[in-house]
């Protein structure tokens, strides 16, 4: 019997306490994201960045960029 525990054990760890583990690499379905997803998640990438920099000010100039894309309506395909 193999002593190692599957990805949907609940063992706490100290990233997880509740036991709970996030989907691995693939688990997740995978499609093209749209134009503006792809946008917000570049921008999203930004944030990151800043926010590890310290830069208040690009922080909230990209947090702010992300809220109107999100607030806009959908975009029709093409």
């Amino acid at each position: 019997m193999s002593t190692a525990t599957s990805r949907s054990s609940r063992v706490p760890s100290p990233t997880c306490p509740y036991g709970l583990q996030p989907p691995g690499p693939g688990a997740l379905a995978v499609t093209d994201p749209s134009p503006r997803a792809a946008v917000v998640a570049s921008l999203a990438s930004t944030l990151s960045g800043a926010v590890a920099l310290g830069d208040e000010v690009a922080a909230r100039v990209v947090h702010e960029a992300i809220g109107r894309l999100l607030g806009l309506p959908v975009a029709p395909e093409r």
